[in-house]
């Protein structure tokens, strides 16, 4: 009887742990948030500012088959955005992020339609969507830098509004933007 309960208790304990990995594991199948922020709940923006003299890594993402690069953002103001997460545990942390505010990305590129929705897509095939309503947030950024850390193969996208800031996506390869109601 003892060795069916300890069989039972082990493989309740190994559900249960499967089980919060795969909750981890949420958000599309990928995580593809940076280390810090993973299962993080936000607490809020406790900063914004305006920074200069940053240096900006080569990428390449498409956008509507328009190919955005370091070079489109050379003349954009970069923000600097501080937001308080709180993890599992209870810990809070602050997670800065370096970037450009994504509609001024949009504006650069040339569009200038109003967009209701997008779906952006990371080298690995991890997407998101997001609405008209955060894609023109002003804390919505192309991101460049978090936590002082540039990115490696190419920029995050980061809505930092309250509701989407645990949904980064970091290695954005392409977005498409849509004018008309759909998938969200």
């Amino acid at each position: 009887m003892k060795k069916r309960l300890s069989i039972l208790s082990a493989l309740l304990a190994l559900t249960l742990v499967l089980g919060l990995g795969a909750c981890a594991q949420h958000n599309g199948g990928n995580d593809t948030s940076a280390p810090s922020e993973t299962a993080q709940q936000p607490l809020g923006i406790s900063s914004v500012q305006e920074v200069g003299g940053i240096d900006i890594p080569d990428f390449r993402i498409s956008i509507n088959d328009i190919e955005v690069t370091h070079e489109t953002v050379a003349g954009l103001t970069a923000y600097s955005i501080t937001t308080t997460t709180i993890n599992r545990m209870g810990n809070t942390n602050e997670v800065n992020y370096i970037g450009f505010a994504f509609r001024d990305v949009l504006e650069a590129a040339g569009f200038t339609e109003e967009y209701v929705w997008l779906e952006a897509t990371a080298t690995d095939g991890y997407f998101i969507r997001l609405t008209g309503d955060v894609i023109y947030e002003s804390t919505t950024l192309l991101t460049i830098r978090i936590n002082d850390s540039p990115f490696v193969e190419a920029p995050w996208l980061t809505p930092n509004s309250i509701e989407d800031a645990p949904y980064h996506i970091r290695n954005v390869a392409y977005i498409l933007l849509h004018t008309t109601e759909g998938a969200p």
